[in-house]
């Protein structure tokens, strides 16, 4: 009883606990800063417009509690695929890793691998190889490729400390936005692309020579990719495995193969196995700190952010700051699991907000949902709503607060997650409050409306999930390069033999190239 009382003071009292922390300084904030909690001012400097801030946090708070939330994670990163944060990311000692191609060469210097076999057999399994001067019309294609596609297994001798991973679906080959920190951020639109095609070699090639202290990068695409900038270090090869094709488009396994994959891509919906990476979210860049406008000029893709690069010296900023992100050495010992404590928020409200805004509950239910979820912070003795205000927002945030160390990521990240905490629990108040006193359709109509506005705010992708499918049906979302506008909007159960992928919601960075998108040109194979 002692150690719950504990927790309740901890909560209430909030980031006054920091007190005596010591601060790591990745990047310095704004001086210009307006914080709602009582957590010590970051060291003065002078004053930069360009600079990160709390306000811009505080502002961002819904996007940037969402980027935590799905950090490595395939659903949230396929419904918010334009991603706008860096995160320094360690691959563990021991983690199988998979490349598949369409010779039985060795990896280049520089190569794909990815994390599930899956993901590397669609590379050669989902069209055959064909020369430059061929080109393949996945629609049309009524050809019959014979070839060998080879599956190679390694295993990383130590871990890999400095990854960098671009969330989003930061491996679409689209023009969309899905690029833009890698082009506009980091590659500056400096014209890497000289010829046609995806060029994603060169594109990551260039991203190694601009951070040369990262081992690799991680992106998604249909799967998480590991793109090494030097293969011949901490990897150690065990099989590699020739398996014979014989490619039809329209032939009934090439089509049950492809819709098969889906199937393993949903199950990893909600990440990786564990055990495999872990993220620094105490160093997490994002452009969301920024003063940047992230405005899409696209009105039909208003929903989607996009780098504006008019906005040099912001992006500069950025930029710098992530260059020296992974130069320094100051890194923390021990980075705060947001991602936890983001999940234990959405955990306990996602479904009670979505059943009070559903037609389904009355008013009745809708007060005995928010009396549920607030009661506990309320004391009748000696009522006191703004203490059980703070109580109630400041409750999920203990690890955060009795953290030995803060960075300041965390500070950005602490007033954002605060925010949509604080942002709930008014909601449930106001809700409690009002339907308290009058539950007349009028009232309740105005509450319903009140929470799916809040809802629309917070933009959970569990409010996007198809919900249990039947054993014959995949839960299918857009995820490059498959996928139509309406299958981004609104997520669905397919049968697996009505499945057939369409290229038609993504705008596809091919230059002049047409061939095929399953194939870079310029490698043999990849991933």
């Amino acid at each position: 009883m002692i150690y719950y009382h504990l927790l309740l003071l901890y909560a209430v009292v909030g980031v006054q606990c920091f007190g005596g922390k010591r601060e790591v300084t990745q990047f310095p904030l704004s001086v210009s800063t307006s914080s709602s909690s009582p957590l010590p001012p970051p060291p003065q400097q002078p004053k930069d417009d360009n600079a990160p801030s709390i306000s811009n946090a505080i502002n961002n708070a819904p996007h940037i509690f969402n980027l935590i939330h799905g950090a490595m994670r395939h659903w949230e990163n396929s419904l918010k695929h334009n991603g706008m944060s860096f995160f320094p990311v360690t691959v563990e000692a021991n983690t199988l890793l998979y490349h598949g191609d369409l010779s039985n060469q060795p990896l280049m210097k520089n190569d794909w691998l990815a994390f599930e076999v899956d993901h590397s057999e669609q590379i050669f399994k989902v069209a055959p190889p064909v020369s430059t001067s061929e080109t393949i019309n996945y629609a049309g294609n009524e050809k019959v490729y014979n070839y060998t596609g080879y599956l190679s297994t390694y295993r990383t001798t130590h871990q890999l400390k400095n990854i960098l991973y671009f969330d989003g679906i930061s491996a679409a080959k689209s023009t969309i936005g899905t690029l833009d920190t890698q082009d506009r951020v980091l590659l500056q639109d400096n014209g890497f692309k000289s010829r046609p095609g995806f060029e994603d070699l060169l594109r990551l090639q260039e991203i190694c020579k601009i951070l040369p202290q990262i081992e690799g990068i991680i992106r998604m695409e249909l799967g998480f990719e590991l793109f090494m900038c030097d293969t011949s270090k901490n990897l150690e090869l065990l099989s590699t495995t020739s398996h014979p094709q014989n490619f039809y488009r329209n032939k009934p396994e090439n089509i049950f193969w492809k819709t098969e994959y889906l199937r393993s891509i949903s199950k990893e919906y909600k990440g990786l196995v564990k055990g495999k990476i872990s993220v620094d979210f105490s160093s997490t860049l994002s452009a969301y700190f920024y003063p940047l406008n992230l405005t899409n000029p696209d009105l039909e893709k208003s929903e989607l952010p996009r780098i504006n690069p008019v906005e040099r010296e912001k992006i500069q900023r950025l930029r710098d700051d992530l260059i020296n992100l992974f130069r320094s050495q100051s890194k923390p010992q021990d980075s705060i699991d947001w991602q936890s404590i983001v999940d234990e928020l959405v955990s306990r409200y996602f479904d009670r907000l979505a059943y009070m805004e559903s037609s389904k509950s009355d008013g009745e239910e809708m007060l005995g949902e928010a009396k549920f979820l607030i009661e506990r912070f309320i004391n009748h003795t000696a009522l006191n709503f703004t203490a059980s205000l703070e109580q109630c927002t400041s409750v999920y945030l203990l690890s955060a607060n009795i953290a030995s160390t803060i960075t300041s990521s965390d500070e950005l990240i602490f007033e954002a997650v605060r925010e949509v905490s604080r942002k709930i629990c008014s909601l449930l108040f106001v809700v409690r409050e009002k339907l308290i006193s009058r539950q007349v359709p009028t009232v309740i109509k105005e509450v319903k409306s009140q929470v799916r506005d809040l809802m629309k705010w917070l933009n959970w992708g569990e409010w996007k999930e198809c919900g249990k499918c039947a054993w014959n049906e995949v839960c299918f979302v857009a995820i490059w390069p498959w996928g139509t506008k309406d299958d981004h909007d609104h997520p669905n159960c397919k049968r697996i033999n009505q499945l057939l992928p369409t290229l038609q919601y993504w705008d596809l960075d091919i230059g002049n190239n047409k061939s095929w998108l399953g194939h870079d040109i310029e490698t043999n194979g990849y991933r």
